[in-house]
């Protein structure tokens, strides 16, 4: 739980992630959870704690990316992560593992 969020809320993301994990082990695809505090410092280097860093470095990376607004963060938040599992250079473990990266 972060500091400010409500019950309703925490349980909702709760409920959405077990959505996700229930979906994925259903239809037999791997995935691992990734935390932020894993893949953020690797893809934004010494400029994690800057406001907008995430979105910087998307754009860098992902230059026809729709990522100019505020309120897209979490989606340049999303490129860096798939960026961050591409690059992570483990080939596709077999689906009993289930490992792929999720936001964490």
């Amino acid at each position: 739980a972060m500091p400010g969020q409500g019950i309703g809320s925490m349980f909702a993301s709760g409920e959405g992630l077990g959505l996700w994990k229930g979906i994925l082990t259903g239809i037999w695809i791997p995935y691992e959870l990734v935390p932020s505090r894993e893949w953020r410092p690797l893809m934004l280097c010494d400029e994690a704690e800057k406001v907008n860093a995430s979105q910087a470095k998307a754009m860098r990376l992902f230059p026809t990316a729709r990522l100019a607004l505020k309120n897209h963060a979490r989606r340049a938040d999303a490129l860096l992560l798939a960026e961050y599992s591409r690059i992570a250079g483990d080939s596709v473990p077999p689906v009993s593992t289930q490992k792929i990266a999720l936001a964490g």
